[in-house]
């Protein structure tokens, strides 16, 4: 009978923590969509495996074709107006015991993180520097006195220092080499479209994108449970509300990474936010656990809202990384093809944002980042949402970057003929230090022809250049 006895509670036990550990890798689970649906929020991954297979015998790297998104930075949205948002429902008496807190907390970060929107924090340039470091460890031969080196920037203050970590890097392992660093209106056609005859675009146009933005959000963003936790129960409609809901996750994204910020102010704060029980740094004490103030799909629907923006830009086309964006893959293309001419070794680094990435990723047709058009069995409604559903932001963490790696056949010189069996020139493309799928077939694994590539993408780029001109207030020239 004791026996049994002890058999039923060992298995009573058995049953109750297999119980417990799968509630606990649902938690993670959800822990972990968590922290990678932070979109263009995430932090870059330099432990990822990064996926890069062999090129076939014969060949040797020449030059590598660079395009960096800045890294890491304090939110971008402004500080002050969000506290504002805030004190204004306050005054008003409507916030919950949930939303005061939120408040109070949020208050006790605006002296260390107002004024600083959207600069670089110390992790954005140690992310840069680590990149840099693995290129120069990648292809040692690119960096010699005789090669042609550059570095460009736009002209945005987190994108430059982005640029000056990344050649700071490169000028203690290679000390002799010169990099020219330029951050200038005259080269911003090969970092972004906004060159003098594109700045000016068309302001109709500027404005259908807003308000295009704005009805999307509502489409896409419920926040009836928001409400319900950040205020009291009331039947008016809260002002601010789906803005404050984007601007709260945003700030809660970046928060830990910001510099010189009071750790337990951080820790307030992002307590108000997540409910996860912690140790008070102030008092000691050990918190409860609370019901997050975003629930899941709260949380989804504020990514797929930062999705949006993006697309709608690709749909209705308006500022300089959307249609415009086709003129700058252009430039950097006929760059590669001028570098592979002259027969020197070549680096090309470029830095700005994570909008132009996206852009380029699309104009390559890199697989995950396909636009679907409206047609026959899809409205254009429908097809955005059907491109909205695929591509990932997740891919476009700060310090995201984009790589062509060229190699050419050993014995063939610049400006030498491909044989049957050898393409002159090789390329890969990789995202984030991993080989890219392209639409077009591959030499071998994911390693490609640059000759067919650039077949592939002259009617696209003509094409794109067209379908840009009346969105300009000037006519681009195309030749």
């Amino acid at each position: 009978m004791m026996k049994n006895r002890y058999c039923l509670l060992l298995f009573l036990l058995f049953v109750w923590t297999g119980s417990l550990s799968a509630q606990s890798v649902r938690q993670d689970e959800q822990e972990v969509l968590r922290q990678t649906d932070g979109g263009v929020y995430n932090v870059y991954d330099e432990n990822a495996p990064k996926v890069i297979t062999a090129v076939p015998k014969g060949y040797e790297v020449v030059g590598v074709s660079h395009y960096g998104r800045h890294g890491s930075r304090y939110c971008t949205d402004s500080y002050r107006e969000i506290a504002d948002n805030l004190e204004e429902l306050h005054k008003k008496g409507i916030l919950s015991e949930r939303g005061e807190m939120v408040f109070e907390t949020y208050k006790a970060l605006i002296p260390y993180v107002a004024g600083r929107e959207g600069e670089l924090v110390q992790l954005g340039r140690r992310q840069h520097k680590g990149i840099a470091d693995r290129m120069y460890h990648n292809y040692p031969k690119l960096f010699t006195t005789d090669a042609t080196l550059s570095a460009r920037s736009t002209l945005v203050p987190r994108c430059i220092e982005s640029m000056s970590a990344f050649c700071e890097q490169l000028a203690r392992l290679c000390p002799d080499v010169e990099i020219p660093q330029e951050a200038s209106m005259y080269y911003l056609g090969e970092v972004s479209a906004m060159q003098d005859y594109v700045y000016y675009y068309n302001v109709d146009y500027k404005k259908q994108s807003k308000k295009l933005k704005k009805e999307w959000e509502k489409k896409i963003l419920h926040t009836e449970s928001f409400q319900k936790m950040l205020c009291k129960d009331c039947e008016d409609s809260v002002p601010h509300l789906r803005s404050l809901a984007r601007n709260l996750r945003n700030v809660y994204l970046s928060l830990p990474y910001v510099d010189d910020c009071d750790p337990a102010a951080v820790a307030a704060f992002r307590y108000a936010i997540d409910g996860k029980s912690y140790v008070s740094v102030s008092t000691g004490d050990l918190l409860p656990d609370l019901p997050p103030l975003f629930d899941d799909e709260t949380w989804k629907q504020i990514g797929d809202v930062a999705k949006s923006r993006h697309l709608v830009e690709v749909y209705f086309p308006t500022l300089h990384h959307s249609v415009l964006n086709i003129f700058m893959v252009d430039k950097i293309m006929r760059m590669v093809d001028e570098d592979l001419a002259a027969g020197k070794p070549f680096v090309r680094l470029r830095f700005g944002h994570d909008s132009i990435l996206q852009a380029t990723l699309k104009d390559f047709s890199v697989r995950g980042w396909q636009v679907w058009d409206a047609c026959d069995t899809l409205t254009q409604e429908q097809a955005m949402w059907k491109t909205l559903r695929e591509w990932s932001l997740s891919r476009i963490p700060m310090a995201a970057n984009l790589q062509m790696v060229f190699y050419r056949k050993n014995g063939v010189s610049a400006g030498g003929k491909k044989t049957k069996d050898a393409p002159e020139v090789l390329f890969k493309m990789l995202l984030n230090e991993s080989e890219l799928e392209l639409p077009i077939p591959a030499v071998c694994g994911r390693t490609y022809d640059w000759a067919v590539f650039k077949e592939y993408m002259a009617p696209r780029i003509e094409k794109g250049k067209l379908r840009a001109q009346p969105f300009l207030k000037y006519p681009y020239p195309i030749h």
